[in-house]
């Protein structure tokens, strides 16, 4: 073992997978977690308390994300429909996903466009880099559930397909 964080002003959600990221450009992976009060938690390589947000993020199911979204070489970590700076900052919550259907708002990446630039897709919404909406599905089918999302192309065009997994179902 390299290290161990017992301090309980640190204890990470059980139930919420760390990410590795080097989000400080030092050479060496930060951790990231979501804490059992529902703020990302971000620590050095050396298990050092780096910083925790000051906003909750409702991906306490899915965990955080770690990507350079506008692709100026720092990294962006993306929480359900929330997407902070690599020190913690809020940059943007996304408007069209709303956590619905058990708790389970998760995201993930893609050029979902192929302009070369990530989206975000948080259940049934893609937003840009910026935080603006490329699309939003709960608009032509409002009953549509918000939850865990993936992305791959099922068909024989060059675009991506997206798979929702809220409570009980899946959509794609």
């Amino acid at each position: 073992m390299l290290f161990s964080v017992t301090n309980p002003d640190y204890e990470l959600n059980y139930s919420v997978s760390i990410t590795l990221a080097d989000i400080d450009a030092d050479g060496r992976p930060e951790l990231i977690g979501i804490d059992r009060s529902s703020r990302i938690i971000a620590f050095e390589h050396d298990g050092t308390f780096k910083w925790r947000t000051t906003q909750i993020v409702s991906a306490t199911w899915s965990g955080v994300l770690a990507a350079d979204l506008d692709r100026n070489g720092s990294v962006e970590l993306i929480a359900g429909n929330q997407v902070f700076s690599s020190t913690g900052t809020r940059l943007w919550v996304g408007a069209g996903a709303a956590e619905r259907g058990g708790g389970l708002l998760a995201s993930t990446v893609a050029d979902l466009d192929l302009d070369g630039t990530l989206e975000v897709i948080a259940g049934p919404t893609a937003y840009r880099a910026d935080g603006s909406i490329l699309w939003n599905r709960l608009n032509s089918t409002p009953t549509l559930l918000d939850g865990p999302v993936a992305v791959a192309n099922f068909d024989t065009d060059p675009y991506p397909e997206i798979v929702i997994r809220p409570h009980n179902a899946f959509y794609l």
